[in-house]
């Protein structure tokens, strides 16, 4: 072996161990993933009613709903589920564990918010167009869905769509400008279309605001790590069955938002987000069990379902 090899060698090997010894010296210095303190997982799930922190289980989806953007219960064991690309219902069987059937409704398009209400099955797309069909349950394959065209526009952005049963209104979250028109309206809007008068109704059924959510959280400051809240961007809704609460799914944000029907918050969780990935569907069964859906991020969409503990 010649000297300007064996120096050339040499070099290299001295090389190698210099770039591992950064890598173990910068690795050290690295801030550590910090767990969730199980004090504080157990009084927010105490609070909830909800242990959001540890989901009963973690359904990975068929990749076909990669882009999950919606979910409605319809039956004990079966979810309805959108998602925000192709105009098709998918049904979801959570004991089969697989889609049962799925029903084209429309051409592609961008589709949000998903609810089953008295065997009328209604979706949201952002644009503010509401389709809406029937179907009895059984095998078909596609349908004729009739649309309303809202006042709610892709301006408005709308991501969510949910059931305030006792007043059969249809509740719509809007992510974009919470104004109609051009009317400007502070913060977040969610709207409501009556299905008894078949009417839309231009004021807001609720606003909220990221201070309001921010205000909440400094009155209750042992509830929480943050000093105030991020930025606030409605991507799913739902009405709890038991108590009639508006839960407000924040995907940016990663919170989840509860309110009476007057738009007062009741409470705020914060959602861990590596359990979390991207939600944007929520819905209840009847007793009360929770469902959050995630889109895939690049992977496979999952759905989290969580016992309801009180």
């Amino acid at each position: 072996m010649t000297a300007q090899s064996y120096s050339l060698k040499t070099y290299k090997i001295s090389l190698v161990l210099v770039l591992l010894f950064a890598a173990g010296t910068v690795s050290c210095y690295l801030p550590k993933e910090e767990k969730p303190d199980p004090e504080f997982v157990r009084k927010q799930a105490e609070r909830l009613g909800y242990d959001l922190e540890n989901p009963e289980e973690k359904i990975k989806l068929h990749y076909d709903l990669q882009e999950i953007s919606g979910l409605s219960i319809v039956e004990n064991g079966v979810l309805a589920c959108v998602q925000d690309e192709l105009g098709r219902v998918y049904f979801y069987d959570l004991n089969e564990k697989e889609i049962i059937k799925n029903i084209k409704f429309a051409k592609s398009g961008d589709y949000e918010g998903i609810e089953i209400v008295n065997g009328n099955i209604y979706v949201m797309e952002s644009n503010g167009t509401l389709s809406h069909f029937n179907t009895t349950g059984g095998n078909e394959k596609e349908v004729k869905a009739n649309s309303i065209k809202t006042p709610l526009t892709l301006k408005n952005d709308v991501e969510g769509l949910g059931l305030l049963p006792k007043s059969n209104k249809l509740l719509i979250a809007c992510k974009g400008q919470a104004g109609i028109g051009g009317e400007k309206v502070k913060g977040k809007a969610v709207y409501a279309y009556d299905l008894d008068e078949n009417q839309f109704e231009r004021q807001p059924f609720l606003r909220i605001r990221k201070s309001d959510i921010t205000k909440f959280m400094k009155k209750n400051p042992d509830n929480y790590t943050m000093e105030k809240a991020p930025d606030f961007k409605p991507s799913g809704i739902a009405v709890h069955p038991k108590t009639n609460k508006i839960y407000l799914l924040n995907s940016v944000g990663k919170l989840l938002i509860i309110l009476d029907e007057q738009g007062n918050i009741e409470d705020v969780a914060v959602l861990n987000p590596k359990t979390f990935r991207q939600p944007e569907g929520i819905c209840f069964a009847p007793n009360g069990d929770l469902f959050i859906a995630s889109e895939g991020g690049g992977g496979r969409g999952y759905i989290l379902t969580f016992s309801y503990l009180k």
